[in-house]
């Protein structure tokens, strides 16, 4: 059986992953910080099969200020520590502004794929208005292509 751990701050978004991995009968366990998320990582990572990460999230519980490349982050601390676990970034965002530095998302997925510290790690982009993203999970999830009816 998969288990998944998401780490995910907004509530829709949180539900709508939840209602996707509800319905394939996939466990999860939900995180909402990246101090939450990089604790069960480090401690516990072999619980777990699959990481669904956001991109910006609070570094701790009731801060208030937003990390805005916290699953980025992740991923670089995942490597140094030696820990390989297949990992999804889901994010609604179309640019990130960090340092007064505009990055579109595009930008942001070539950093990710041309670093060589990343690895097992793909960017799919949150959209309400589609469907794709679901099965992208759903698809990465148990490992295979699926074949979707339109």
């Amino acid at each position: 059986m998969n288990k998944v751990l998401v780490a995910e701050d907004n509530i829709l978004k949180q539900n709508n992953i939840k209602d996707i991995l509800k319905s394939h009968n996939i466990a999860f366990k939900l995180v909402e910080t990246y101090s939450d998320c990089w604790k069960i990582l480090y401690y516990d990572h072999s619980d777990y099969n699959r990481l669904i990460l956001d991109m910006s999230m609070p570094r701790y519980k009731d801060d208030d200020k937003i990390y805005k490349f916290a699953g980025l982050d992740i991923l670089k601390r995942l490597y140094y520590s030696k820990i390989n676990i297949p990992t999804i970034i889901l994010t609604g965002h179309v640019q990130f502004t960090v340092d007064k530095i505009i990055n579109d998302i595009d930008s942001v997925i070539n950093m990710i794929e041309k670093d060589d510290r990343i690895s097992n790690a793909k960017v799919i982009r949150y959209d309400t208005k589609s469907t794709l993203w679901e099965k992208e999970i759903i698809s990465f999830i148990i490992g295979k292509e699926l074949k979707w009816e339109f």
